[in-house]
């Protein structure tokens, strides 16, 4: 503190004048200043604190207070505080993607696929050497962000197949910053390795200052009342400009459950060497809570259900069930065999179910319930709520217990057998919000590992030439050293001996499943006779009597087994294609069909399916006659409803949505006349031609495995795949195959594909041996997930307005489009909906306005009330993996953080802060004038124009308004009467004389709303209006009075400033009770005093700030003087001291001021000028005698 006082009403006094460049850039400006008592005694000044009582008129100019708590630090340590707003928390679970050089404004992300994207606004911490001496380390803001994903191969050589290959896919982020990097920060290649680690870490919020200002008032308050609705809590503390971030092609959210599939799965690895950061490598996700290991040496480890390898109570890894990686930490290392087990986990990424609360006055509180319905799958519930501006986010951990993300934010549970939902928040949410609920569906997977019966590899081809003369077909394969397999045709399409399987002469077409598989490079040899083919298509000139198809092929005979026909039928929007064949007695077949839809409603879930059809053939005359009339057959399906879901509020209803549900099965045959004749195909041989012979070599082809046969409507869920076959494990990733991942590495050798959508394997990689497949692990999923309404928050907010657009596909194939107005208004094709641009809310509903009529009368979603204008909106459900946003959010571009004065990045993006919070002390006061009598006399009692008046203060009529002296006159409060001075000399002031008096009341503040709604605990005792009324949080001193205390001897001086004895106490002693230290309220400080003797009579005089202020001696009174004031710091008595003092002996004690520091910021924001000599006002307020 120093002795500058900051003299009331001088231009300049605080700050110095705003610059041209401040305007244009911006500018913050700190200054430090005390608040101290200045009397020559220790009178307290009771409740002391400061209040900001009157902005600065300009807009763009703004004014806070905030404190340290150190009289002594300095502008350094009053930037790092306030700069503490955001700190470093958890590491980021992404890495850099490479080196990211110095000057960069972009930075790469990889990182575990899933992970999610931060929002715009977010801030990371970026670190090179973090710990050490040489560390480096920056914080960025994300001013856009852009997902993609990509898949990568990992290789090794450590497989028994020399070098191989694991495909695996990452998220890639594209990060935009606000600030170029200052250091080059080292990075990583892509790796599937999601153990690695990172020098990317998140932040949190810490909000480590405190801030206080003025506001104003925007509506009237009355007596009595409660409730202040200002015009914002918050304040501006750094300068930001204002850009935009378009994003595109988002997703309205995902869920990713970990799906049990299959029964316990284990293998052994042999001999690994266990140590920390050794990786074991399950090669597929493992279901939570089913993990065990167990060594040679007899230990045993699990997993928790939470990603922990426990050995009994102790951690010893972590577990990413995801992929399967086991890694091992804190752990003594050793050597042994690991038999390793647990039932296969697949990550089940979904759209999912979405529901909200919205938060009002009446229901803000910190508890919340919600019925999730449909039924939750464990580990996909997350639960988003606003509260302070900032959203925070809590996941169930599968085991029903809600976790946040950022520690201390919440907490809840859930029950999936009942859907009921319990939500603790760990802040109050904001209100004119809402709590969104995400769940996925657990009617969307099933495991198929024990119902499927797996068909065996088999081996397809077409012949290069066709017809195929009957019984000339002879396959040839080696399947040993000196071993070979044959398989002929039995003349009737019928392929027996080493194998079983079909062929079609009349295309060329076979099939085979060898009963011994062929050796590595081997090749099939097939030998065949063939004849010229005749082929074409039919003119249309059929006939159709009662569903018998007639017509006549163009030339014969007619070779028998040669001919095949083509009859494509329609049944409704379903084309298809009988292949008739004939069987060498003239009689053709085809058979039958099935698909995963009905074909009367091909959106709705179901299947249809029909018999084959049969006919005949004249090889002579070379009429055909088909037979469709004996077609027979069904289609079910399942229709579609709307049903009407509540959410309970407080103790009312008022959260309606709809959830889409289903009807019980319905079915019909389907007949002949469903079908309709498009068109037909043959292709035949005729009975003269001259036949030849044909050889065709094979290599081993890929075999065929159909992993879902007869199991109409459901798809493979990718990474579920797991089998052995001829001793061999395959997996799949990213639709290929992988034989025998190693448990250490994860990498296996490439084997083939997967169709998830058919379930069809085709496998290009095996070995000779047994014929017979063991799957460990299948998970399929039903249908499509349809939504009728959904409700999701943007990446980042605000939001330009109208800048929302949404696509989509209805379950009736109708597109959605829709996109927002700009008082946040959604319209369109199929859609409706609303988006709050401040907070990024979006709801939506999808369906369509249409004319009112009585057959809707019976729907459940009907509703009368709901009829406008003769139209009423008719609900319709939506595939949810077809919905897609597009949106533009604004973001903050931070300044130059040496030209504004402050390092934007870790403060809040928009650079606001809030200046009240629960728990502060506000004063609503206002402020009005009364033109005293002309001239006044000594001794006049006045009687001011309003009541309640608690302060008041005079100024003349001059252009600077200069201030009466408060010896000049009397104010009594509780008479309510002003009383000038007995003499009185106002000389030297311009008439009329103006009083300002003020009526106040002092409140402490229960709630706080980000609308601006200030709640106090009691209700005001004054009225106040909106002119001349402000609000203003006050800075709390307590008492301030100078005292000293604490005093002990200590025989050795360490340097060490300490409040209790080190070592020993002296022989010594100063009398301090018989000659206390004494200070006053002008001369004492807030300091640690140490009074080291250099002799056995004087001694030093230290403060731990100060430093030595001068020495003393114990024949002397003790009264080192304070600069600032030029009055003693404290002051000793000599009598005080006794005999027996020697070198190095110290008495320690501490002193305490009548003052204390604040900080004063002031913010120029970019804008011209708006007032030449503008002023803001501070208060410091207490009380005395």
């Amino acid at each position: 503190m120093t002795g500058n006082e900051i003299v009331d009403g001088n231009i300049n006094n605080l700050f110095p004048d705003i610059s041209r460049l401040d305007r244009v850039y911006g500018r913050v400006s700190l200054r430090k200043a005390f608040v101290a008592v200045q009397t020559g005694d220790t009178e307290v000044y009771s409740g002391a604190h400061v209040v900001l009582s009157k902005p600065a008129a300009d807009p763009n100019v703004s004014v806070c207070m905030f404190t340290t708590g150190d009289p002594h630090d300095e502008r350094v340590e009053a930037r790092n505080r306030l700069e503490s707003y955001v700190t470093v928390g958890p590491r980021y679970r992404g890495w850099l993607w490479g080196d990211q050089p110095a000057g960069s404004r972009q930075i790469l992300i990889f990182q575990v696929k899933g992970s999610g994207i931060p929002d715009v606004g977010d801030v990371l911490v970026l670190y090179n050497n973090r710990g050490l001496g040489n560390e480096e380390k920056q914080y960025v803001r994300i001013t856009k962000a852009e997902l993609s994903s990509a898949e990568f191969n990992a290789t090794s050589e450590s497989s028994e197949y020399g070098e191989t290959a694991m495909a695996f896919q990452r998220d890639i982020l594209k990060l935009e910053i606000g600030d170029p990097l200052r250091y080059t920060f080292v990075g990583l290649e892509i790796s599937k390795n999601d153990s690695l680690p990172t020098n990317v870490y998140t932040t949190t919020v810490s909000d480590a200052a405190k801030y206080y200002g003025v506001m104003q008032p925007t509506a009237p308050i009355n007596q009595g009342d409660i409730e202040i609705n200002v015009d914002s809590i918050f304040t501006h503390l750094v300068p930001s400009a204002q850009g935009e971030s378009p994003m595109v092609d988002l997703s309205v959210g995902e869920a990713g459950p970990v799906v049990g599939s299959g029964q316990s799965y284990s293998f052994t690895v042999a001999s690994l060497a266990v140590a920390n950061g050794v990786q074991v490598h399950f090669g597929r996700g493992i279901k939570p809570g089913t993990l065990t290991i167990t060594t040679s040496n007899g230990k045993t480890y699990t997993d928790d259900s939470n990603g922990i390898l426990m050995e009994g109570t102790t951690q010893v890894g972590t577990v990413e069930y995801a992929t399967g990686t086991i890694t091992f930490v804190a752990i003594t290392g050793y050597t042994a065999n690991l038999t390793v087990s647990a039932i296969i986990g697949v990550e089940v990424r979904r759209v999912p179910n979405t529901h909200y609360q919205q938060v009002v006055l009446a229901n803000r509180g910190y508890n919340y319930t919600m019925i999730l319905e449909p039924l939750p799958i464990p580990g996909s519930v997350w639960v988003d709520y606003l509260s302070q501006g900032k959203w925070y986010r809590l996941r169930d951990n599968g085991k029903g217990t809600l976790i946040p993300d950022i520690a201390n934010t919440g907490t809840g549970t859930v029950s999936y057998t009942t859907g009921s939902l319990i939500l603790t928040c760990g802040a109050l949410p904001d209100a004119e919000t809402a709590i969104i609920y995400n769940w996925a569906n657990p009617i969307e997977t099933v495991d198929l590992s024990g119902s499927v019966s797996v068909d065996v590899a088999e081996i397809s081809h077409t012949l290069a030439n066709a017809p195929v003369d009957p019984g000339s077909l002879v396959i040839t394969w080696p399947t040993g050293v000196s071993s070979t397999a044959t398989a002929t045709d039995n003349g009737e399409g019928v392929i027996t001996g080493w194998a079983t399987g079909w062929i079609n002469y009349s295309t060329g077409e076979l099939a085979f499943k060898p009963t011994s598989l062929i050796t590595a490079e081997g090749q099939y040899e097939i030998d065949y006779e063939k004849y010229p083919v005749i082929s074409g298509g039919h003119d249309g000139s059929w006939t159709n009597t009662g569903g018998i198809v007639t017509f006549t092929l163009p030339s014969g005979p007619i070779k028998a087994r040669s001919v095949n026909i083509d009859l494509v039928v329609r049944f409704g929007a379903y084309p298809h294609v009988y292949r008739l064949k004939d069987d060498g007695s003239g009689n053709l077949s085809s058979p039958g069909w099935k698909i995963e839809v009905p074909v009367s409603h091909p959106t709705w879930p179901g299947y249809s399916e029909a018999g084959g059809i049969t006919g005949t053939i004249d090889y002579i005359n070379r009429t055909v006659s088909i037979n469709i009339a004996s077609v027979t057959g069904i289609e079910k399906w399942r229709e579609p409803y709307l049903k009407k879901q509540y959410t309970p509020n407080g103790s009312s209803i008022v959260n309606i949505s709809w959830v889409t549900q289903y009807y019980d099965q319905e079915e019909r045959n389907i007949e002949w006349a469903d079908g309709i004749i498009d068109d037909l195909y043959y292709n035949y041989a005729l009975s003269a031609a001259a036949q030849e012979t044909a050889n065709e070599l094979i290599a081993s082809q890929p075999f065929i495995l159909d992993l879902t046969p007869n199991m109409a409507g459901q798809t493979i869920v990718p990474g579920s795949v797991n089998f052995s076959w001829s001793g061999n494990r395959y997996v799949d990733r990213l639709g290929k195959l992988y034989r025998n991942p190693a448990p250490t590495t994860g990498l296996g050798a490439e084997a083939g594909s997967i169709d998830y959508s058919t379930g069809i394997v085709t496998l290009s990689l095996y070995d000779g041996g047994s014929n017979t497949i063991a799957l460990h692990s299948l998970l399929g999923r039903i249908g499509n997930q349809l939504v009728s309404s959904c409700v999701f928050r943007t990446p980042g907010a605000p939001l330009r307005p109208g800048s929302i657009t949404i696509i989509g596909t209805t379950i009736d194939g109708l597109t959605i489009n829709g996109s927002s107005d700009f008082d946040g208004l959604i319209t369109g094709a199929n859609v409706r909906g609303t988006v709050n641009y401040e907070k990024g809310i979006v709801w939506l509903e999808f369906g369509s306005m249409v004319p009112d009529s009585a057959e809707y009368l019976d729907q459940e979603w009907y509703d009368p009330d709901d009829v406008v204008d003769g139209q009423i909106f008719k609900p319709t459900s939506a595939f949810s993996d077809t919905l897609s946003y597009a949106c533009v959010a604004y973001s903050y571009i931070p300044l130059d953080a040496d030209l504004i004065g402050l390092d934007p990045v870790r403060l809040p993006s928009d650079g606001r802060v809030p200046i009240v919070k629960v728990g502060d002390v506000v004063v609503v006061h206002n402020t009005d004038n009364d033109t005293l009598p002309n001239p006044l006399s000594a001794g006049q009692v006045i009687t001011l124009s309003r009541p309640n008046i608690s302060s008041v203060e005079l100024y003349d009529s001059s252009e600077s308004a200069l201030r009466v002296p408060s010896t000049k006159y009397d104010w009594d409060k509780d008479l309510q009467k002003l009383t000038m001075a007995d003499p009185l000399d106002l000389t030297g002031f311009v008439y009329p004389i103006v009083c300002m008096h003020k009526v106040e009341d002092m409140a402490l503040v229960s709630g706080v709303q980000i609308n601006g709604q200030i709640i106090v605990n009691t209700g005001l005792q004054n009225a106040y209006p909106v002119a001349g009324t402000y609000v203003s949080t006050a800075l709390l001193f307590g008492d301030l009075q100078a005292r000293a205390y604490g005093l002990f001897d200590q025989k050795t001086w360490t340097n060490v400033w300490s409040d209790d004895l080190i070592g020993d106490a002296t022989a010594a002693s100063y009398n301090e009770i018989n000659y206390p230290i004494l200070v006053t309220n002008d001369g004492a400080v807030r300091e640690r005093w140490a009074l080291v003797f250099t002799g056995v009579d004087s001694f030093n005089i230290i403060g731990e700030k100060y430093g030595i202020v001068g020495t003393g001696y114990t024949t002397n009174d003790c009264s080192p003087i304070n600069p600032s004031t030029g009055e003693p710091f404290f002051f000793l008595d000599y009598r005080g001291w006794g005999a027996g003092w020697a070198v190095n002996n110290v008495v320690r004690f501490n002193t305490e001021g009548a003052n204390h520091d604040l900080w004063i910021a002031r913010t120029t924001l970019q804008g011209p000028a708006t007032e030449p000599n503008d002023q803001f006002t501070l208060q410091i307020r207490g009380d005395a005698e």
